[in-house]
C-alpha cells in the first residue's frame, strides 16, 4: 500500500510528499492493520458464500476508511487549524 501511495505523490500530485505520511497512515494501516484481521477475517469463515464475503469486505472497507476520515479530523483539531466540535458545544 506505501508503494502505491508513493506513485501516487510522485506521479499524480495526490496530496505530494508532505502529505505521504497522513496517506499512508490514514489508507494503509488501518484498513491494512484493523479493518482486515480485526472486521474482514472474523466475518468470513472458511467456505463462506460469495455473498458473505462480499458483505464483510463491504463492511471492513467502509469501516476502514471511516477510521482514515476520523484520524484526519482529529489531526486536523489537534494542529489548530481547523474549528473542532468542542468550541461550538458552547
Amino acid at each position: 500500500m506505501a508503494s502505491v501511495l508513493t506513485i501516487q505523490a510522485f506521479f499524480f500530485a495526490d496530496g505530494g510528499l508532505l502529505a505521504l505520511g497522513c496517506n499512508i497512515w490514514n489508507l494503509g494501516i488501518y484498513p491494512c492493520f484493523i479493518a482486515y484481521p480485526l472486521i474482514y477475517k472474523p466475518l468470513v469463515k472458511s467456505g463462506s458464500s460469495p455473498r458473505r464475503i462480499t458483505l464483510a469486505a463491504l463492511i471492513s472497507a467502509v469501516a476502514g476508511l471511516q477510521l482514515g476520515a476520523f484520524s484526519v479530523v482529529v489531526r486536523r483539531c489537534c494542529q489548530g487549524r481547523a474549528t473542532c466540535l468542542s468550541e461550538h458545544s458552547a
